[in-house]
């Protein structure tokens, strides 16, 4: 392929909605089938929520996407492969992925770093969404989790992924915590929108912060629900929100 070519196809995948489409995929982990035909499409910048028990295969899904396991059956971003030249997927892990010995403001900028790209503006905008501009200088330990939480979105963000993952990225946080972090989520991804896969056991986390909601049960794809209460106040919609709740469960 020529290098105008390379360009060409480079500028149409900057500028589509991304559409992440898995193909009958599947994952053997241990001599079992953790993933068994999975066929699901991901698009238009939405929040997928993948909600299912401990072993069914959500995370696994995650990691396949990621290009960290293995898999048979295809799995394509707006028709192509996933490459690394062309395609960014960010993946914000449950520990948030932060490494100790670098500053707030390192950790975020290492994966630009490495591609030979840093934009001092970029980061101090995205630290400012977030409510970090104070602790680009300090080191990981020396903040809470909910902080470092934040930090590792921004360095998601900053990236300008095509598709983000959040694997159970909000589990280790406290009640009062996670509500902060789910709002500054929101508020963030509405800005940079992104097509996005939020692995959860937490079904109102899933109703909370997704439009669509994809129950995993054995390896398997069980049910997928649209959620027409996104956006919405929970509390005025409590009725309806407890009533999909219900749906969901039942059916992990």
């Amino acid at each position: 392929m020529g290098y105008f070519h390379i360009i060409a196809l480079y500028v149409i995948i900057s500028n589509m909605k991304e559409m992440l489409k898995l193909d009958k995929v599947s994952v053997n982990y241990l001599n079992k089938k953790a993933l068994e035909d999975i066929t699901v499409e991901f698009r238009d910048q939405k929040i997928y929520a993948l909600v299912g028990k401990s072993g069914s295969g959500k995370t696994t899904l995650a990691k396949a996407v990621a290009g960290i396991l293995p898999y048979e059956g295809s799995i394509t971003i707006n028709g192509l492969k996933p490459d690394r030249k062309y395609h960014r997927i960010a993946l914000v892990p449950q520990n948030h992925g932060l490494i100790p010995w670098k500053t707030v403001a390192d950790n975020i900028t290492l994966p630009l770093k490495l591609k030979g790209i840093y934009d001092k503006e970029a980061l101090d905008s995205i630290a400012e969404e977030l409510g970090i501009s104070g602790l680009l200088s300090a080191w990981p330990r020396h903040i809470s989790g909910g902080e470092q939480q934040r930090a590792a979105m921004a360095r998601a963000f900053l990236a300008k992924p095509h598709i983000l993952i959040l694997d159970e990225a909000f589990s280790a946080l406290d009640a009062i915590t996670k509500e902060e972090a789910h709002k500054t989520f929101l508020k963030v991804y509405a800005k940079h929108k992104v097509t996005t896969l939020l692995i959860t056991h937490d079904v109102e986390e899933a109703l909370t912060l997704s439009q669509t909601v994809v129950v995993l049960k054995e390896g398997r794809l069980k049910e997928i629900f649209d959620n027409p209460l996104w956006a919405k106040d929970k509390e005025e919609n409590i009725s309806e929100f407890l009533q999909l709740q219900h749906r969901i469960k039942e059916a992990l």
